[in-house]
């Protein structure tokens, strides 16, 4: 029984991790572009993260501001088409 239920945890486990994605995401501001690509589950799942990066690429060592973080909100929730 024990080695039945190893078979399916492991049979799940495997389907799921191959119905991972890569995506892949671009987002400008001030001239400057920053690119990448994400491999996971669903489209919501990646742009999460990418947008995530991309807040921490363009904030930079820049002091945060009210003004900045509406900006840079604005970039990282619209990439652009890759």
């Amino acid at each position: 029984m024990k080695l039945t239920t190893l078979i399916a945890v492991v049979g799940i486990f495997m389907s799921q991790a191959s119905l991972a994605s890569e995506w892949s995401f671009k987002f400008s501001h001030k001239g400057e572009t920053f690119e990448t690509a994400l491999t996971a589950p669903t489209y919501d799942v990646a742009f999460e993260k990418a947008a995530k990066s991309c807040f921490r690429y363009f904030l930079n060592n820049q002091k945060m501001t009210d003004e900045l973080g509406d900006k840079l909100i604005s970039i990282c929730a619209n990439p652009k088409a890759s």
